[in-house]
């Protein structure tokens, strides 16, 4: 059985790389939901978007570990149906794009410059 764990790892999706994490300023059931271990996600507007987090970020960040695994299994169903905002995501500089400016290799979606030096 599990006795303590800081952070949940998913296996990477076409756009997301999901972790759930534990606060570092609370103690007891507060968790938070990341993609690449930078956005938080934000459960009142349904996206991701970068914070700072401290003492003083909105509770409603937070969440009970049973509703963090329930809203992931959310998260991935909506970025396999494309309705999630990180849609468009470089793998390896995680900055946005347009759809038809990515490109695909190893499974991965890359932009332009990214790409390039990954075939170098």
């Amino acid at each position: 059985m599990l006795k303590y764990a800081t952070r949940f790892e998913f296996p990477p999706t076409k756009n997301l790389r999901l972790s759930i994490e534990k606060s570092v300023f609370f103690s007891g059931d507060f968790w938070l939901i990341k993609n690449m271990e930078t956005e938080v996600f934000d459960p009142i507007k349904g996206k991701f978007g970068f914070i700072r987090i401290s003492e003083s970020t909105p509770k409603y960040y937070y969440l009970s570990l049973k509703d963090a695994f329930e809203l992931v299994k959310w998260i991935i169903q909506k970025d396999e149906e494309g309705e999630i905002n990180s849609r468009g995501r470089c793998r390896q500089c995680g900055k946005l794009f347009e759809e038809n400016e990515l490109k695909e290799a190893f499974g991965w979606y890359f932009c332009q410059e990214c790409y390039d030096d990954s075939q170098d």
